[in-house]
């Protein structure tokens, strides 16, 4: 099973995840997500690791929240995600995420919106199609 691909868009950045369980899928979408986003690599300084905690109303919330925060996180401290530990209860994602420093991203991701966010139950686990604001 492939892990994700991305889809054309007029504007923005959309990507089809896929998994076996909704922590996977979250996993391979981030993924490419941060696969996506053009950087350079501080490779002298060590592996960066980051806990998760999201709590939302429901899974479209959830999708949406969780990439914001790896997003913020990731604008804050300077730092993309390569590796996931997810837990989804619900709602919810708690986990941790490893990664490396950046220097520089070149592709400036906003946020992650509702806009034609879709996630699916399928024959071999899950998929989910999201939008990203460039």
């Amino acid at each position: 099973m492939k892990r994700y691909e991305i889809l054309e868009h007029t504007a923005d950045l959309k990507i089809r995840g896929f998994g076996k369980t909704k922590e996977e899928l979250l996993a391979n979408l981030a993924f490419g997500l941060f696969s996506e986003i053009n950087h350079d690599l501080n490779e002298e300084d060590k592996d960066v690791e980051k806990r998760v905690i999201v709590k939302a109303v429901d899974e479209q919330a959830m999708f949406v929240d969780f990439f914001n925060e790896l997003l913020t996180l990731s604008d804050i401290n300077d730092e993309i995600y390569a590796k996931y530990d997810l837990r989804v209860e619900g709602s919810n994602v708690t986990g941790r995420m490893w990664g490396k420093k950046v220097l520089q991203n070149d592709l400036d991701v906003k946020a992650c919106t509702y806009n034609d966010l879709n996630i699916e139950k399928t024959k071999d686990g899950w998929m989910a199609e999201v939008v990203f604001d460039i």
